[in-house]
């Protein structure tokens, strides 16, 4: 079973966010692009200023929305 993916509040590190998959099909049947997504601590920061009460939440459940988003 893979490792699951850990992005951290109080990293002072650029951390690995997820990965976009390479089968995602965009809305208008566009193909995605495979990719890997890192977060910065700056907007790590920018999360927790603008919406402190969804810190934890985002971050815990955003390697998983980038791997399976829901764009149905």
């Amino acid at each position: 079973m893979p490792h699951r993916l850990e992005v951290l509040a109080e990293a002072d590190r650029v951390q690995l966010a997820g990965f976009v998959p390479h089968d995602l099909t965009l809305p208008g049947a566009l193909a995605g692009v495979e990719r890997t997504v890192l977060i910065t601590p700056d907007r790590i920061r920018h999360i927790r200023q603008r919406r402190p009460a969804w810190l934890g939440f985002c971050l815990e459940h955003m390697p998983d929305v980038l791997g399976r988003p829901d764009l149905a």
